[in-house]
């Protein structure tokens, strides 16, 4: 395979998998407070792995019981 070969399948699969995200998930922008992200990395989590499953479960909660944390300072 040549480099420039190589660089069309490399955009191929850029392009489709930009398109397969782009179809199946929603893109939220967090920001947290400096340092977080180094925090969770420390404890050998990745940063998008946990707030996925915190916000999937306080989703889940709020389905089951609605109105149980409309202040999102109480999340408990």
């Amino acid at each position: 395979m040549t480099g420039k070969e190589a660089k069309e399948r490399l955009k191929k699969q850029y392009n489709y998998r930009n398109a397969y995200t782009k179809e199946n998930y929603d893109r939220i922008s967090v920001t947290v407070p400096k340092g977080t992200k180094e925090r969770i990395k420390a404890l050998g989590e990745k940063p998008n792995t946990i707030i996925n499953k915190l916000l999937l479960d306080w989703l889940n909660r709020q389905e089951k019981e609605p109105g149980t944390a409309t202040d999102p300072h109480n999340m408990n």
